[in-house]
């Protein structure tokens, strides 16, 4: 009984640095992921104002030869 006792004990332990871990890489996760969503979105927007600074000027060039 005393073995089956210490065995779970261990086990108890091991499981609780394993999910120690795991919330580790969670947070991890999160802000890596928290980060990527702000670069897409200010990629977006920048593409977005580039492509409107584009039509502009192609108005100007193509308008004023037309």
């Amino acid at each position: 009984m005393k073995s089956e006792y210490r065995y779970l004990i261990e086990l108890i332990i091991e499981k609780k640095q394993k999910l120690a871990e795991a919330r580790e890489m969670q947070v991890g996760a999160k802000d890596k992921f928290m980060r990527a969503n702000e670069c897409v979105a200010s990629c977006e927007a920048s593409l977005k104002e580039s492509e409107m600074k584009l039509a502009e000027l192609e108005q100007k060039i193509f308008g004023l030869e037309a």
